[in-house]
């Protein structure tokens, strides 16, 4: 047996971590030259994408439908559906804290005379934030207007542009204590009244 293996010999060699095998034949040995060959290694992945800050909440607030009050008054009319729409409010001023000073606008048409309208959308803006702050909005965060019939969404010729007109706006006045717009209308801050 040992006559046979002196023509062959097989023979281990390592090279760093790997282990190849060379066939030495023949009497004479043979140099074997083996070089090292660098393999490429993959980049690092990228590092995961920073998440998307939150959108900045809208200037104004719109909610799905109108706040209905009593004919010609101040009180808010406790159907479900205006109930529904101030719960959605408080919950849209609860989530985004960001928002820190929210500005109700009270809107009428031009049935009466303009004192009158004055004074119902002013009434009418302040029942709504009396109902937040009764529903745990810090009064600090609300501001309230009345702007009567000066600023009309469309002429008061019919009954419908009228029902348009009258109305209540939601708008973000500051954004972490920044002001969100510039506005003329001199808004009556809710923590400063009794």
């Amino acid at each position: 047996m040992a006559n046979r293996l002196t023509g062959r010999v097989l023979a281990i060699l390592a090279v760093g971590s790997f282990a190849l095998p060379v066939m030495v034949t023949g009497c004479a040995a043979k140099q074997v030259v083996l070089t090292a060959v660098e393999v490429p290694v993959a980049p690092p992945p990228p590092p995961a994408p920073e998440p998307p800050a939150p959108p900045a909440p809208p200037e104004k607030i719109v909610l799905p439908g109108e706040l209905e009050f009593e004919n010609n008054s101040p009180y808010i009319k406790q159907t479900p559906e205006t109930l529904d729409l101030l719960a959605q409010l408080a919950e849209i001023l609860r989530k985004n804290t960001r928002i820190t000073k929210l500005r109700i606008e009270g809107h009428t048409d031009n049935v009466g005379t303009a004192k009158h309208n004055q004074w119902l959308s002013q009434e009418r803006a302040e029942a709504v934030a009396r109902w937040l702050a009764k529903h745990d909005i810090d009064p600090a965060r609300i501001v309230t207007v009345g702007l009567g019939d000066t600023r009309p969404l469309v002429d008061n010729s019919t009954g419908e542009h009228r029902r348009m007109n009258r109305r209540t706006e939601f708008h973000v006045q500051e954004l972490d204590g920044e002001p969100m717009e510039e506005d003329s209308a001199a808004a009556v801050p809710v923590a400063e009244r009794d």
